[in-house]
């Protein structure tokens, strides 16, 4: 005979886990949703997680700046070659990279003038290779090299490529 009164255990505790999992939940969600930045993001060795928009930037312009003036490293066909970063047109982005990290990317947003940079990449190479072999610079390829080693003082290496032609 069922007892309304009786004390059920097994209703006790499958409301105690319900009641603990709901507050695990809304920790989780009230720690993610702490600043605009989510937590566990660093960009450029800064940690921004948990922090405004406004504070992420301020955070990273301090890196950025002493970074600024790095040499771009490069390895052109063989090479070793560096070049002031403005020369290249080569610079971070703070605020895109910021906005980068509030979607949860960890690589800074890196501007880079491609005119510029494929000029200055046409006069270091060594006469000849490009017209004697049919190969050809890939600009857009070594944009992407650039922008993956450059933050992180790496050499980007820069290869010619086949034409199709």
């Amino acid at each position: 005979m069922d007892d309304p009164e009786r004390f059920d255990v097994r209703r006790a505790v499958l409301v105690g886990v319900l009641v603990t999992v709901l507050l695990l939940v809304a920790g989780v969600v009230a720690y993610r949703m702490n600043g605009d930045v989510p937590h566990g993001t660093r960009m450029l060795g800064v940690e921004l997680g948990g922090l405004s928009r406004s504070e992420a930037e301020e955070a990273l312009r301090d890196p950025v700046a002493r970074h600024a003036a790095d040499p771009v490293r490069i390895f052109l066909e063989g090479r070793p070659t560096a070049f002031p970063p403005a020369a290249l047109g080569v610079a971070v982005d703070v605020e895109l990279s910021v906005g980068r990290a509030i979607r949860g990317g960890q690589s800074p947003v890196v501007r880079v003038d491609k005119p510029r940079l494929e000029a200055a990449l046409r006069s270091s190479l060594p006469p000849g290779p490009i017209t004697d072999d049919d190969r050809v610079l890939d600009v857009d390829r070594a944009v992407r090299a650039i922008r993956a080693a450059w933050p992180r003082g790496e050499v980007a290496e820069v290869r010619l490529v086949h034409s199709r032609a």
